[in-house]
């Protein structure tokens, strides 16, 4: 004869809260992973422009479960190198990720990964860098889009062009559990996103742009932020058996703000310091 007083949907998140509990008890472990590869490009045509290209990546994160807490943090590194000179980038970060349920009513965690970044492409992500590059490569001389054909060459846009950005972000959530009751709960969660990023572009005497202009240099820096924040306070609850009430009352709040500062310039005094020295040129835009 089955139990009246226990209701049939009650009884199965009982029986999946003891799955629960026991998977966790027998997952308990402390583990260090550690992870390497390396890579080879080699570029499908023979020429003196590229190069084989190597690439590495590694890994470290060490875990560990005891009863109600577990944690798990990793760093990572790699490091790319283009088949064309002055090509690659360079990526590191780490993240870490804590939760506990300390008891019966307060649980919470957190969860964070912050990443940097430095990327060189003398290819470019600009009109002018990658299609001047990458058609010179191919030997498609002159170009149409440009006049002098003394300039635009392999050799002038590897030494004289460049691209590079650096980024540093970060993410980051909290969440923080209230169970007042088995049957009210408190639940906040917020989330943020940081980001900063610098970007500089050069063309030197080696490329039409830049010989026209004497030098042509541009830098850009970008600053981004959003935060959201949730809190609900849930009630759900069984009565009379064969009846629930289920009622929520919930607040949400988001924010971000945005900066940019860009800086361009032509006709530099000196080319050695390269987009570094903008501050030396006779400014054309703002």
């Amino acid at each position: 004869i089955p139990d009246l007083d226990v209701h049939p949907v009650r009884q199965e998140e009982t029986e999946q809260l003891k799955r629960k509990k026991t998977k966790k008890a027998e997952e308990e472990r402390f583990s260090i992973d550690w992870t390497s590869n390396i890579g080879v490009s080699v570029p499908s045509v023979s020429s003196e422009w590229f190069m084989p290209g190597f690439a590495h990546n590694h890994s470290l994160s060490f875990s560990d479960r005891k009863g109600r807490t577990n944690y798990r943090v990793s760093m990572f590194f790699r490091d790319v190198d283009g088949i064309v000179s002055r090509t690659g980038n360079q990526v590191m970060g780490l993240r870490a990720k804590f939760e506990t349920r300390a008891n019966n009513v307060v649980w919470f965690g957190l969860n964070t990964a912050i990443s940097y970044s430095d990327i060189s492409a003398a290819s470019g992500t600009s009109w002018y860098g990658a299609p001047s590059l990458m058609l010179s490569l191919r030997g498609i001389l002159p170009l149409p889009y440009f006049t002098d054909q003394d300039r635009n060459t392999p050799q002038g846009w590897l030494n004289d062009y460049d691209d590079k950005s650096t980024n540093l972000r970060t993410t980051d959530s909290f969440y923080l559990d209230l169970n007042f009751l088995p049957w009210l709960t408190w639940s906040n969660r917020i989330g943020f996103d940081c980001q900063s990023n610098t970007r500089s572009l050069w063309y030197g005497n080696g490329t039409s742009f830049g010989y026209a202009e004497n030098g042509a240099a541009a830098i850009s820096y970008v600053s981004l932020f959003s935060m959201d924040y949730v809190s609900e306070l849930k009630l759900h609850r069984y009565f009379a058996n064969n009846h629930c009430l289920s009622a929520s009352l919930m607040f949400d709040y988001s924010a971000d703000w945005n900066k940019f500062n860009n800086m361009n310039g032509t006709y530099f005094v000196i080319h050695t310091l390269r987009a570094k020295g903008l501050q030396l040129m006779q400014s054309a835009a703002k």
